[in-house]
């Protein structure tokens, strides 16, 4: 998810804009798989944790 803020700073004495700045932040959430060693096994067996984790790099998975 990308968060857009948009600041303005704006003299109303003087009635112009003094600045005018854009930030992009990007917000992820995190994901871990903690499964037990049996289960791990059979995803792995199954070929899963690729299309699991490829949405999500840098993420931990491991065994409970």
């Amino acid at each position: 998810m990308k968060i857009y803020t948009l600041t303005i700073t704006y003299n109303d004495v003087t009635d112009e804009m003094e600045s005018l700045e854009e930030t992009i932040t990007e917000k992820e959430v995190p994901i871990a798989i903690d499964a037990s060693e049996e289960v791990m096994e059979k995803l792995f067996q199954a070929d899963l944790i690729k299309d699991l984790l490829l949405p999500c790099p840098g993420e931990r998975v491991g065994e409970t």
